[in-house]
């Protein structure tokens, strides 16, 4: 390979360099002890419908995209920017609710406060998005998720039993965790944490760029 294309590789965007998409989300951060009582639920969950050992990640998702790994600052200070700007909101979690015929969650009953949070993410999608493709996709039920993909009879059997179950949780939220994980792996890691703040556009820009 000649010393100009070298060079000319070393010039090149990050983007091009490397055309694989990462995968990210921007979750609702959750307090740990929240967390752990989810984690038990999924537990016994599995052990009573025989199932394989459930996920130690929870999450509520307001936000999924596909971006170039190039591209990550530009999305963490459009992402950051937007969420100083919201209010911490009181989060309430009640009894459980089902998406037929295949999973079971726990509804957030609280949809109010964080719609209008999904709105403000649509207003920068421009920068969320690749190509035409791969289009980001924002939450419009928000929930965590206690068993997915269940196979008809014990989706039946367990929904006739989490029906009558409650559960009840609540917390203040005050921040969001950006996290992104490769094509094809297993784990999530945190880009960055981002707080809301309730600051005006004016307080931002000097946060951020002042």
């Amino acid at each position: 390979m000649s010393a100009t294309t070298l060079l000319r590789k070393a010039l090149m965007p990050v983007d091009r360099l490397d055309p694989v998409l990462w995968e990210y989300q921007l979750v609702v951060s959750m307090p740990e002890s929240i967390k752990d009582r989810v984690r038990k639920l999924r537990q016994h969950f599995a052990v009573d419908y025989n199932l394989p050992a459930p996920s130690n990640e929870v999450m509520m998702p307001l936000l999924r995209f596909r971006q170039h790994i190039g591209m990550e600052d530009k999305v963490v200070r459009q992402l950051r920017q937007t969420v100083s700007a919201w209010r911490p909101a009181a989060i309430h979690i009640k009894n459980f609710a089902a998406q037929p015929t295949h999973a079971i969650y726990l509804p957030v009953t609280c949809a109010q406060h964080l719609q209008p949070l999904v709105r403000d993410l649509k207003q920068v999608q421009h920068v969320l998005r690749p190509d035409r493709d791969h289009q980001p996709f924002f939450t419009a039920e928000h929930k965590i998720l206690l068993a997915s993909k269940l196979p008809p009879e014990k989706y039946t059997a367990a929904w006739a039993t989490y029906s009558r179950k409650h559960f009840t949780a609540q917390f203040m939220a005050d921040a969001c965790l950006l996290l992104k994980r490769r094509n094809g792996d297993r784990y999530w890691q945190i880009v960055q944490r981002m707080e809301w703040k309730d600051l005006p556009i004016g307080a931002m820009q000097t946060s951020l760029f002042g």
